[in-house]
């Protein structure tokens, strides 16, 4: 049986666009407060404040984890990846991103003030494209 996907922003108390510092306040706050030492049949949320900090601590874990949950939640979108704009080549006139199929993931807009979801020309996989900072 296949285990639920957790949301590890509501496990620490924090929006999706937290920062470190707040994801590790509240991460310090709820470990505190949940510690099996001070709280009797508090030791699966103990783990599970661990665990969701042991993730979004961690950029690159965290950048997956916002894929995944991105994926769950728009179930529609096949996502292959989740990248910031830097990691895109501009190419004349867009920003180009190879895909695993060949193809390629175009941005023509590249005065882009959001996080925007770019699809493959050449199938159908998208990729998750972080505003620029």
């Amino acid at each position: 049986m296949e285990e639920p996907f957790t949301d590890y922003y509501k496990v620490l108390e924090c929006d999706r666009n937290a920062s470190t510092d707040e994801l590790k306040q509240n991460y310090k706050r709820l470990i505190l407060s949940s510690h099996p030492d001070k709280m009797v049949n508090r030791k699966e949320n103990f783990l599970l404040v661990q665990k969701a900090w042991s993730v979004l601590k961690d950029p690159y874990k965290r950048k997956q984890y916002d894929a995944a949950l991105f994926c769950l939640e728009n179930d529609e979108t096949l996502l292959y990846d989740s990248i910031s704009i830097k990691d895109m080549s501009l190419t004349g006139d867009a920003y180009t991103y190879p895909c695993r199929c060949g193809g390629n993931y175009v941005l023509r807009n590249f005065k882009v003030s959001f996080n925007v979801i770019v699809v493959c020309e050449g199938c159908s996989l998208s990729i998750y494209v972080e505003k620029p900072s």
